[in-house]
């Protein structure tokens, strides 16, 4: 679809990470028929051997340069073609994914705010590489039974063994089909449930419905499967990246999985607001059609959601385009900050200054707050800047930062250099989607016949909390967000901090 691959391509360069979507066709379900992916491994070590064919007898080595193409059809030679070019692509031995290449990896580490170090590691894992080069090779050989779709989902799942959460293939056709609601996840300490919270008007009784199950395969499993397709850095992640780009109303991709037939129905099963379990029939239609609904989204009925504990107020002045902002909470006994979209423009010096002059004016302030959950894209550039101001004011009860499983890569390294150098910051919340070191993603390339885009991690990255072990940034004190609190519009953890 035209409108959309714009849209994707404009999310790309604003600086949001896109995951795969479904591109094509849809067909009956057909997954590579894989062993289980290699373990990953640390400083380049391989701790499980890669599989008992050797890779010279495989007509793709790693390299196109001396690929021999045997496909005769015209439509088969170009998918053909494309194939080799993805492959390549992850195996440049210069620019090539470094999990599948053995080079150097650069990190800058912030051992400090003014003058990070930088350092070399190894992420290579010749057991992964080798699983990649077999996947491409199964791809190649399947060509002439797959469709376009199944090709290009194939390519999403080879490249998803890497776990690399800022790598994407993306694409669309006209005929792409889709349900017609979005979902939140809600998260506790004992997993995760899925909830509709925007839908078409005329479906407006199924808000706040949780997700028990599609096509009587449990939600659970239905995130699992879905992760086949999706590099990501943890379960919170994958679990925020399914919802956020809502792979579970994408039709191709559960077809693809074998969670729905050929059909263009699927029978969810729903817990409503009272609890009552039931069967619900959802038909699909074109990504278009479904663009011109007349859409709502979940509202308690109480005004909670725009009070300063609401569910809305952390996005309540969040645009693509504004500066972060502050504002005063508990008649001026916290201030809360926003960082949305990095933040480069909060460094400007008069920004700064009037913060910090209206916190003075204010007296005393019992919490100062900064909100790291959900923020997309920016950078880190002028932090320092930042955390001097947040040093400057004083909180007599403490200072906060807020995480959670929308926290990804910006969000993380702000939470975590504003907990190393900011005196007394805590880390309020539960557990992010990723930990303190990261991987950057590279150059955006396209397919030459198949009209998808794709990109990945490359051999630079930052290390914001060297030594870090966890696999996301943890929370000192953890709060989770309730379902219950949600239905009733509340934030569950800034209610818990301004009570």
């Amino acid at each position: 679809m035209k409108n959309m691959k714009s849209l994707i391509a404009l999310l790309i360069a604003a600086g949001i990470t896109v995951t795969s979507f479904s591109a094509c066709k849809p067909q009956p379900a057909q997954e590579l028929t894989v062993t289980p992916t290699p373990e990953a491994t640390q400083n380049g070590e391989v701790t499980q051997s890669g599989h008992d064919e050797q890779l010279s007898d495989l007509p793709y080595k790693g390299s196109g340069s001396d690929y021999v193409y045997s496909m005769t059809d015209e439509r088969d030679r170009a998918r053909e073609k494309d194939i080799v070019f993805f492959a390549d692509k992850y195996l440049d031995k210069e620019n090539g994914h470094p999990k599948l290449v053995d080079i150097d990896c650069t990190i800058t580490v912030y051992n400090s705010l003014e003058k990070p170090d930088t350092t070399t590691v190894k992420l290579y894992d010749e057991a992964l590489r080798n699983e990649f080069i077999r996947r491409i090779n199964e791809l190649i050989e399947s060509i002439p039974e797959r469709s376009d779709d199944e090709i290009f989902l194939g390519l999403a799942e080879t490249a998803a063994i890497l776990n690399d959460s800022e790598g994407a293939i993306t694409g669309y056709l006209d005929d792409e089909d889709t349900f017609s609601f979005y979902t939140t996840p809600i998260l506790s300490e004992n997993g995760f449930e899925c909830y509709i919270t925007r839908i078409a008007k005329d479906d407006e009784k199924y808000l706040m419905c949780r997700i028990d199950a599609i096509n009587g395969i449990k939600i659970d499993e239905v995130f699992s499967r879905l992760g086949k397709l999706i590099g990501h850095a943890s379960e919170n992640d994958l679990i925020h990246t399914v919802c956020i780009s809502a792979y579970i109303s994408a039709c191709n991709d559960l077809r693809y999985l074998g969670i729905m037939d050929e059909g263009n129905t699927a029978t969810f099963t729903l817990t409503d607001r009272d609890g009552k379990t039931f069967d619900a029939e959802f038909e699909s239609m074109l990504v278009w059609d479904s663009m011109k609904l007349d859409m709502v989204s979940y509202s308690s009925g109480t005004g909670a959601e725009e009070s300063e504990i609401g569910t809305w107020f952390k996005s309540s002045h969040d645009d693509y385009w504004s500066n972060p902002w502050y504002e005063f909470l508990s008649n001026g006994k916290a201030l809360y900050v926003r960082p949305y979209r990095g933040i480069n423009w909060m460094a400007d010096t008069d920004y700064l200054k009037e913060m910090e002059k209206e916190a003075k004016k204010a007296g005393t302030v019992e919490k100062l707050i900064v909100d790291c959950r959900g923020l997309e894209g920016g950078d880190i550039e002028n932090i320092a800047f930042i955390i001097a101001s947040l040093n400057k004011i004083k909180a007599s009860e403490g200072k906060y930062v807020l995480i959670d499983h929308t926290s990804s890569r910006i969000s993380v390294a702000i939470a975590s250099l504003i907990k190393r150098f900011v005196d007394g910051a805590e880390l309020v919340g539960s557990p992010a989607g990723k930990a303190p070191l990261s991987i950057h993603s590279a150059t955006l390339y396209d397919l030459p016949n198949l009209g998808s885009m794709f990109f990945f991690s490359i051999n630079e990255g930052d290390d914001y909390w060297p030594g870090y072990e966890n696999e996301v940034l943890m929370p000192d004190t953890t709060i989770y967000q309730t379902a219950e609190d949600y239905k009733n519009g509340v934030d569950s953890v800034l209610k818990a901090l301004l009570d």
